[in-house]
């Protein structure tokens, strides 16, 4: 997917205003499975809809060990 400059802009804007640092993580299959298997909704092939599991497992794991 291509975005325009305009568009990346914006979605850094967006980013840093909510207090969020994107990184990039490298998951394989059985991750994604794991992840599956944890209640996440990923679809497969999808990037957005694994980074978005990544990050509410990730989430969900701070605020366990905050609780």
């Amino acid at each position: 997917m291509r975005t325009t400059g305009a568009e990346r802009v914006r979605l850094c804007r967006a980013r840093k205003k909510w207090g969020k640092t994107p990184c990039q993580v490298i998951v394989t299959e059985q991750e994604v499975d794991y992840l599956r298997r944890r209640g996440y909704s990923v679809r497969p092939g999808d990037k957005e809809s694994i980074g978005d599991a990544v990050s509410s497992l990730l989430g969900d794991l701070v605020l366990e060990a905050t609780a």
